[in-house]
C-alpha cells in the first residue's frame, strides 16, 4: 500500500522543475506535498498492541497514527518521523525512544551493518524539551491492515482545473501550437508573468474536436478531469491537456501572453498570493521554527504547509498571529490519541 502511494506521489511531481511536461504534474514545490502525504497515512491495528516494560512519563498519549520506521544505528532507537534516505540500511532519525528493547521484537526488524530497523505503530508520550518518546503501546507494522485507511488523504493536493468549462466544452484553439514543446514553452512563459503564483496540468476526460482521431460518438468537446491519475494513457497527449496557470494580478494579460505560445486548452485564474510571497512566508517559518520536518506551498489555496514533530497548538497560534489565520497550516506528526 505504501509503495503504491509513493509511486503515485512521485508521478504527480516534478513537471516545472524539469520543464518536461508530465501527467498530473505540479510545481516542484508541490512535490514535497505529495511525498509527505504518503508519509502521513493512517492505519488500524488488527491485533491488540503489545505493552513494553517501563512506566510512561507524564503527558497526553500521542501517536503518528500509522506504522513508522524505528531506527537504531548503535546509539539507541529513534522514531523516524521525517524523510527517509532509501539506502541499505536506510538513513533517518527523530525522537529518541526510551526503554526500547529489540529483543522483544525478534522477527520484526532487520539487522545489517550494525544498524537495526523495522516498521512499528507506537503510542506513547512525548517530551518536546528533551525530544524523548516513551512508548506504552507498540504493534509491529506487519500486523496492520493498510487497506483500512480508505481513500486518499484529505490533504492531498488538488490538481483539477479551477475554471468552469467554456460554453460548448473544452476545445483546442490551435492544434499546430499544441505540442509537448509549446506546453513546455508556455510553462516557462508563465513563470515570468507579473504576479505569477503557480502552474500545473490537468487532463481532459474526453478527446476534443481538433484531435486527429476523436472517439466514436464524441460531440467535439472535452470535460475536465478530477485531478486523479486514473487515465494514465492520456497523460502524454497535449491535445488532452488543460494548462492551468494562476496569477495574483491581471488575469487577462496573463492569458493573452500564454495564448501567444500555447494553442491548447487553457485556464488562467486569480491567486490570493504570488509564488514569491508564499516562498517568503515559508522561508520565514523555516528559519524561526525548530523541529520542522518538511514545508511546502500551495498556490491554489494561497497557503503554506509545514510538518513538525509535535505541536500542542501554540505554534499554530503563533503563526496565525504572525501571518494571518489560515495562512500557515501546521501538521504535527505526533497527534493526540483519539
Amino acid at each position: 500500500m505504501q509503495d503504491r502511494a509513493a509511486m503515485r506521489a512521485a508521478r504527480a511531481c516534478g513537471m516545472l522543475k524539469s520543464m518536461e511536461p508530465r501527467p498530473k504534474a505540479s510545481l516542484a514545490l508541490l512535490c514535497l506535498a505529495a511525498v509527505s502525504i504518503v508519509l502521513a497515512g493512517c492505519a488500524t491495528p488488527t491485533e491488540p498492541p503489545s505493552q513494553p516494560g517501563g512506566p510512561a512519563s507524564g503527558g497526553p498519549l500521542v501517536t503518528p497514527g500509522h506504522p513508522v520506521t524505528v531506527m537504531d544505528t548503535g546509539d539507541g532507537a529513534e522514531l523516524c518521523l521525517g524523510a527517509i534516505a532509501m539506502s541499505y540500511p536506510p538513513q533517518c532519525g527523530g525522537p529518541r525512544l526510551e526503554g526500547w528493547d529489540w529483543a522483544e521484537w525478534d522477527g520484526h526488524f532487520e539487522d545489517v551493518s550494525g544498524s537495526r530497523w523495522g516498521e512499528f505503530h507506537v503510542v506513547g508520550t512525548f517530551d518536546p524539551e528533551t525530544e524523548v518518546f516513551v512508548p506504552v503501546e507498540v504493534t509491529p507494522g506487519a500486523d496492520y491492515d493498510w487497506s483500512a485507511q480508505g481513500g486518499d488523504d484529505a490533504r492531498s493536493p488538488d490538481f483539477s482545473t479551477p475554471c468552469p468549462a467554456p460554453e460548448g466544452g473544452w476545445r483546442v484553439a490551435d492544434p499546430s501550437r499544441t505540442t509537448m514543446q509549446t506546453l513546455s514553452d508556455a510553462l516557462q512563459t508563465a513563470t515570468g508573468l507579473p504576479g505569477y503564483a503557480g502552474a500545473w496540468v490537468d487532463q481532459a476526460v474526453d478527446e476534443p474536436t481538433e484531435s486527429t482521431e476523436p472517439p466514436a460518438g464524441d460531440d467535439g468537446t472535452a470535460g475536465a478531469g478530477d485531478g486523479s491519475l486514473a487515465d494514465e494513457g492520456a497523460g502524454s497527449d497535449p491535445l488532452r491537456t488543460i494548462l492551468n496557470v494562476q496569477v495574483a494580478e491581471d488575469v487577462a494579460s496573463a492569458e493573452a501572453a500564454l495564448r501567444d505560445v500555447w494553442g491548447g486548452m487553457l485556464c488562467v485564474s486569480e491567486a490570493e498570493r504570488t509564488e514569491a510571497e508564499l516562498q517568503g512566508i515559508l522561508a520565514a517559518v523555516t528559519s524561526a521554527s525548530g523541529g520542522m520536518l518538511t514545508g511546502w506551498t500551495d498556490a491554489r489555496t494561497g497557503t503554506v504547509h509545514v510538518e513538525v514533530v509535535y505541536d500542542d497548538g501554540s505554534l499554530q497560534q503563533q503563526l496565525d498571529a504572525e501571518h494571518g489565520e489560515g495562512t500557515v497550516l501546521v501538521s504535527p506528526m505526533l497527534k493526540p490519541v483519539g
